[in-house]
């Protein structure tokens, strides 16, 4: 099925699919694919400089965005909650699905970054940095499955292989966890 969008002057756009890029009017470079993908892009929007050169591939990929600008979101639910925020590249269903906050991420892998509310992150692996709840999170990497699941604010962290950093209940900043299930135990530390 072809998308049924709104579109009065924007133009080099692709909408396919149910409700995909449904709400956008004078947006443009814009590609929707995928049930109600960028369905709220350009919503609010002041200008027709705002929600423009977004993609997004799969269902309910970027579905919330109202004036982000240059995000990418291929997945299911990928990068679904983000509404104002741009520069984003989430990879994977649920990917960067849950940052409602923050501007620079990346998410590669199920779930990956899912829950992070800040900027400059970069998480690759299944669930990598997908706990956080609604606390700042700014310029950490977690690769591996399951890293970096802090609940709390975390700052300038890395962390590297399964689980490393995997289960903190509490707030880190500008550690370093390497390896398997490596755990740095408080700010300013590493662990390998």
């Amino acid at each position: 099925a072809f998308a049924d969008f709104a579109i009065t002057s924007g133009s080099q756009n692709i909408a396919i699919e149910t409700a995909a890029l449904r709400t956008a009017t004078t947006q443009r470079l814009l590609v929707a694919i995928g049930d109600s993908a960028l369905y709220w892009n350009g919503q609010g929007a002041a200008s027709a400089t705002d929600a423009v050169e977004n993609t997004a591939v799969g269902g309910f990929a970027l579905l919330n965005n109202t004036t982000g600008n240059q995000n990418t979101a291929v997945g299911t639910y990928a990068l679904a909650n983000t509404t104002t925020y741009s520069e984003n590249t989430a990879l994977g269903a649920y990917a960067l699905s849950g940052a409602t906050a923050g501007s620079g991420n990346v998410g590669v892998g199920v779930e990956a970054g899912n829950a992070v509310h800040g900027g400059g992150n970069t998480m690759v692996g299944t669930r990598a940095s997908n706990v956080g709840g609604t606390f700042p999170s700014h310029y950490n990497v977690a690769i591996g499955t399951n890293t970096l699941l802090v609940v709390g604010s975390m700052n300038n962290n890395t962390a590297v292989g399964s689980f490393a950093a995997g289960s903190v209940v509490n707030t880190l900043t500008n550690t370093t966890s390497l390896g398997y299930n490596a755990t740095a135990s408080a700010d300013n530390r590493k662990r390998v």
